[in-house]
């Protein structure tokens, strides 16, 4: 499978004693995930690190520290979406193209992506989770995309409450 990772072994937290120096160790074990790309969906594993002097967790796209989610600066190539769904910066950005242009909408992405790009029968057995993408995925990815494009764009960075629920957890930040 596909291994994801926090982009940083060490702690990026400036108020930490370990700030730039301790090695981050593994915070749980690697969890099971599905990676969406344009050649389909994959089994992944996600990695999460932890700073144990402040506690601060890493994650493929950003940090958490006190409820608050930081993401690190920039576009990733890879988006996480969901607990255990991240999606290829490609696939969001043709289901982009396809509302501008086409007006399709997220429901019908997911399903277009689903009969098409899925590939469903490269799922592993036993595999936690299925390949199946759903409007909530496109969403949430078309939300986080524009908006780390956004803060990119203004040189700053994204975060947001690691708490509560998905659908309301950028709402502050698209104000």
């Amino acid at each position: 499978p596909h291994m994801l990772f926090p982009p940083t072994s060490v702690c990026q937290n400036q108020v930490c004693p370990n700030y730039h120096q301790g090695l981050l160790r593994t915070k749980d074990k690697p969890r099971n995930v599905v990676l969406y790309t344009i050649t389909g969906a994959h089994a992944a594993i996600s990695v999460h690190l932890m700073c144990h002097q402040c506690s601060t967790n890493y994650h493929h796209n950003f940090s958490v520290h006190g409820g608050l989610r930081t993401y690190y600066g920039g576009v990733p190539d890879i988006i996480q979406i969901g607990e255990h769904q991240f999606v290829e910066q490609a696939v969001l950005n043709l289901f982009t193209g396809m509302m501008l242009v086409s007006w399709t909408s997220a429901t019908n992405g997911a399903r277009i992506y689903n009969t098409c790009l899925s590939h469903p029968e490269n799922k592993p057995s036993g595999w936690p989770f299925d390949f199946k993408l759903r409007s909530e995925h496109v969403w949430d990815g078309f939300i986080i995309l524009s908006l780390l494009e956004d803060f990119d764009r203004w040189d700053d960075i994204l975060m947001v409450p690691h708490t509560g629920d998905q659908k309301d957890r950028f709402t502050f930040a698209m104000q």
